[in-house]
């Protein structure tokens, strides 16, 4: 006796993705982007920080310097826990727009 195949049922994806998930995913990645864009500022502008904080005859060593950069992971460190709280309270798009208000604000 032949046994028939069988058949595994697939399931049913859309082909396209929905243009609100491609918004939504938009805004996230820039969201995102700028924050990377602003390490890299703050890592451009460290010669800059040894010039302007150091004294013209002995300026500062760069690893003085580059606590800048530590100083900005902490605080971008210690402002995580705080957002997952902040989301459940105020809501993540509405903390998502004032978060990406006042970081447009602040670079500027």
């Amino acid at each position: 006796m032949a046994e028939s195949p069988q058949t595994t049922q697939q399931p049913d994806y859309p082909e396209n993705i929905d243009a609100a998930v491609l918004k939504i995913a938009g805004v996230v990645i820039l969201g995102v982007i700028m924050s990377i864009l602003d390490i890299t500022v703050v890592n451009v502008a460290l010669p800059t920080f040894q010039e302007e904080f150091g004294s013209a005859s002995d300026p500062l060593e760069y690893s003085h310097v580059a606590w800048t950069v530590t100083a900005y992971t902490l605080a971008l460190a210690t402002v995580i826990p705080m957002t997952g709280w902040a989301a459940d309270r105020f809501g993540p798009k509405r903390l998502f727009m004032v978060a990406i208000g006042l970081f447009t604000a602040g670079s500027v």
